[in-house]
């Protein structure tokens, strides 16, 4: 997976310049842990749009629960990154969504079509702007799945720093 990102991000680093790599981490109320990459192509308007690749990880009442996922997701800054001049910005994102879950005690018959699901995310983020490349953000991410097997909702948590890698 990590060649696969990286191929992307190189890719798309060679078609334009203003890009945002995201590292966030949370919580779900599974509960388990999240992590995340995120990448955001920005544009001259208030619209972005990122790709994201994410892992969840709970170990509880002996249960090994993993999933791993990716998001498309079109997000709306109320102000631009660029801005220097305010200190704090608000944004919200809604996108697609597929995660693939894997439990071995509980999915170990089931096939992969029987353990992924398709859903639509939203998201509500807070940044506060510590340099002109580094931006500290918060963010609640609920998520619907289409596959009723694995349960319908996920609600996340966290805390990321961006790093914008076009800053001068």
């Amino acid at each position: 997976m990590k060649q696969i990102v990286m191929v992307m991000l190189l890719l798309v680093s060679c078609i334009t310049n203003a890009q945002v790599l995201c590292l966030r981490a949370g919580k779900t109320l599974l509960p388990a842990d999240y992590a995340s990459l995120r990448y955001t192509q920005l544009t001259n308007r208030p619209f972005q749009w990122a790709l994201g690749a994410y892992y969840e990880r709970s170990h509880r009442n002996q249960l090994h629960y993993s999933a791993i996922g990716f998001e498309a997701m079109t997000e709306f800054s109320s102000n631009k990154v660029a801005d220097t001049d305010q200190r704090f910005g608000l944004a919200s994102a809604v996108g697609l969504c597929w995660q693939v879950e894997h439990e071995p005690w509980l999915y170990k018959d089931w096939s992969f079509s029987k353990r992924s699901s398709f859903g639509l995310a939203g998201e509500i983020l807070g940044d506060w702007y510590l340099t002109e490349a580094f931006t500290l953000r918060s963010f609640l991410q609920q998520k619907i799945l289409f596959n009723p097997h694995l349960g319908r909702y996920r609600l996340v948590a966290g805390i990321g720093i961006r790093y914008r890698l076009d800053h001068y």
